[in-house]
């Protein structure tokens, strides 16, 4: 009974036990802060490459492999062996991205039906979100470019944890081809009378002429004034009477 009694209040390697209890969550929390913060590192450096590509993307006859190939290149850095795959898809405007086409309300309710018309963006025949066309596009397109990366866990997180063997992140950038060449122009057209009328506002420039012209005034306290005006060719000399001072002005034909 006494080697018992020792033995029930020896304290020794109680300190292994308590560490043995707490060793795996303690290691498991550490090995899913490394992970995390790797994920970060490999998320920043695609979001990196995604710039340099999509810059370097939106130029005239831009070798688009050997771009995409120098960006696998400097994501394999931290990743070797992922599995790195592209897309773009090309808009006319940054405000057509994952909209619905516009279409004209013809029967004014609201909605795109009774065969009411739509501009159809991509192409597929039917009124959906216009997620562009698939390559670079032309002059001036915005084109938006997306790359997965898909790759083997730095740490043994999926055997401890259940987690999936391997990570994926994605990368995505929004830019503008450069106008290196027109495309679609406006069609320059002449407007006359049988295609609106006349202005509003008249030329001030039509059927010039050169005038000169002398005036002479003499205003009172009712404000009257006299103006006598000579112009060349056919023109009238005009009085005109401004706060009391007499104003010529003489226009030519």
């Amino acid at each position: 009974m006494t080697a018992v009694r020792e033995i029930g209040r020896n304290q020794q390697g109680a300190t292994i036990v308590e560490f043995a209890l707490v060793a795996p969550t303690l290691i498991l929390l550490l090995m899913g802060v490394f992970e995390l913060g790797h994920t970060m590192y490999v998320q920043s450096i695609v979001n990196g490459a995604m710039q340099e590509t999509g810059r370097d993307s939106t130029i005239e006859n831009a070798d688009l492999k050997a771009i995409e190939e120098l960006a696998s290149k400097r994501i394999r850095s931290v990743t070797p062996n992922a599995e790195i795959s592209y897309k773009r898809a090309f808009h006319k405007d940054y405000g057509l991205i994952n909209r619905y086409e516009p279409f004209t309300d013809v029967d004014g309710d609201g909605r795109c039906n009774n065969n009411d018309p739509f501009e159809d963006l991509n192409g597929n025949g039917i009124r959906d979100r216009a997620n562009g066309q698939d390559g670079q596009g032309d002059a001036r397109d915005v084109v938006v470019l997306q790359v997965e990366v898909t790759y083997r866990r730095m740490l043994p997180m999926p055997s401890l944890s259940g987690w999936s063997e391997d990570n994926t992140v994605s990368g995505r950038t929004f830019l503008r081809n450069q106008p290196f060449r027109q495309g679609e122009q406006s069609k320059i057209g002449n407007c006359d009378v049988e295609m609106g009328g006349e202005d509003d506002v008249p030329d001030p420039f039509r059927n010039r002429g050169n005038g000169n012209g002398n005036g002479n005034g003499n205003g009172n306290g009712n404000g009257n004034g006299n103006g006598n005006g000579n112009g060349n060719g056919n023109g009238n000399g005009v009085g005109v009477n401004v706060g009391g001072v007499g104003v010529g002005v003489g226009v030519g034909g």
